[in-house]
């Protein structure tokens, strides 16, 4: 399951290069399947980007408003997309 994967990923430190990379890595997804929906400014995705729990909860379709992408995503790519979002909504 991507949450468990994920929460143990989130927990290691990376050094600010990695975490650059991986919000790069983020925009491309992001942008190749977010966007569409939550367009270039991420509409709807700041109340969940804080937390990693709840962002995870809204990819596995725990809501009416988005559709399920449980086991679409690699767990690095659900990383990489939830750091993205740190830095394009804080």
């Amino acid at each position: 399951m991507i949450r468990f994967t994920l929460a143990a990923a989130l927990l290691i430190v990376y050094l600010p290069t990695h975490a650059d990379e991986l919000a790069e890595a983020g925009a491309e997804l992001y942008a190749d399947f977010c966007a569409n929906c939550h367009g270039d400014d991420a509409e709807g995705v700041q109340p969940f980007a804080d937390s990693a729990d709840d962002f995870i909860a809204r990819l596995e379709g725990e809501t009416d408003d988005m559709p399920d992408f449980t086991d679409f995503f690699e767990p690095e790519e659900v990383e990489a997309i939830y750091r993205f979002l740190q830095t394009t909504t804080n």
